[in-house]
């Protein structure tokens, strides 16, 4: 629970920055200074890797979900029930 509450928090903080650089830009689009405009690239920056690593990493859980050792699990089996079936056709 505290990943999904912190992955929800990052995520939320990386949204917020995206739309800060937005405002920042946008406000500064007719009189822009040069001097902001690494700011708000770096803002972008910040806030788009912010939303791709909550993303990637399933809103920053460290290992494998339930269901995916299920499912890896469930794969084993079917493959050691196909070898024991190959096993047979090749005893007989």
């Amino acid at each position: 629970m505290k990943e999904i509450i912190s992955g929800t928090i990052t995520f939320l903080s990386g949204l917020v920055s995206i739309m800060c650089a937005t405002f920042l830009f946008f406000e500064e689009y007719g009189d822009f200074n040069d001097t902001e405009l690494p700011i708000v690239i770096t803002l972008f920056l910040v806030g788009i890797s912010i939303i791709l690593y909550v993303i990637w990493t399933k809103m920053g859980m460290k290992g494998k979900s339930e269901l995916d050792i299920i499912i890896e699990e469930n794969e084993l089996l079917t493959k050691q029930i196909e070898n024991k079936a190959l096993k047979k056709k090749l005893e007989s």
